[in-house]
């Protein structure tokens, strides 16, 4: 995503922006990724960052240190900003009016945009699940944008002769060359992730059945057992390990068997 969001800001009066809603903000880990995340945006110098509902969860504190984190850039309250032409704003105190320059930044659902569509012309950025749409929903004069969800792609909208136009979708997959300091960000967000141990305090639970392990498989099932070991399954866990992911609890989930279980894998 950052490398092609560098890519685009090389041209003139473009603007980049973020609805917010950056992670679950449940627990230590989200913290930690909320704090790379702005440190990213920070060296991309948005014109807004809003703050979802997800983000309010964190507090006011880790909130006031983000906002520390970006220069500024994150808006808490929502308020509108004055970027070039436009008049940019969150969800906040203040309502959206409608004007043909204004934008708003909603992170919430279609239903909740249609709904903010009917104060006025202009541009309205909201969330959904899954895949967006290639083409700009119209409701009254307000045009109406999504990117989806999970950084899956980068939205694209031009703003001629007071008309929203042009929109496309940039589909952010492994041809996308790799950003030098996005990397390192992520490296050291791993880095955090296993510092802190947040693998090995994961909550487990006891289940009704207890995890044998694959070796006590082998006593009944020697030739399954030994197919298994050539196929990639087997090496699940180690794939995470090459890649540095081999102590991100988001991660080791998927590639082991009964990590939230007291039986499961250690």
């Amino acid at each position: 995503m950052t490398g092609v969001v560098r890519a685009l800001l090389t041209q003139r009066n473009t603007y980049y922006v973020d609805i917010g809603n950056w992670t679950e903000s449940e627990d230590r880990q989200d913290e930690l990724k909320a704090e790379a995340l702005a440190t990213l945006f920070a060296d991309l110098e948005p014109a807004y960052l809003n703050v979802g509902p997800l983000d309010a969860r964190l507090g006011e504190a880790k909130l006031d240190s983000l906002v520390e984190m970006t220069g500024g850039l994150l808006n808490k309250k929502g308020d509108s900003r004055d970027v070039g032409p436009l008049q940019i704003r969150g969800t906040g105190a203040h309502p959206y009016e409608g004007g043909k320059n204004q934008v708003l930044l909603l992170a919430a659902g279609k239903a909740e945009a249609e709904r903010a569509a009917t104060r006025g012309p202009g541009l309205i950025v909201y969330s959904v699940s899954g895949d967006p749409a290639n083409d700009p929903t119209t409701v009254g004069t307000a045009v109406l944008v999504s990117s989806g969800d999970r950084c899956r792609n980068v939205g694209r909208i031009e703003l001629i002769a007071g008309k929203w136009t042009n929109f496309t979708l940039i589909e952010l997959g492994p041809e996308k060359s790799d950003d030098p300091h996005a990397t390192a960000v992520y490296k050291s967000y791993l880095q955090r992730v296993a510092d802190e141990n947040l693998l090995d305090v994961l909550p487990r639970t006891q289940g009704p059945v207890k995890y044998a392990g694959s070796k006590s498989c082998a006593s009944c099932h020697a030739k399954i057992y030994e197919d298994w070991k050539g196929t990639s399954h087997a090496h699940a866990y180690a794939t995470l390990q090459s890649t540095g992911n081999g102590r991100d609890p988001e991660c080791v989930g998927c590639h082991v068997v009964g990590l939230g279980d007291t039986s499961g894998f250690k």
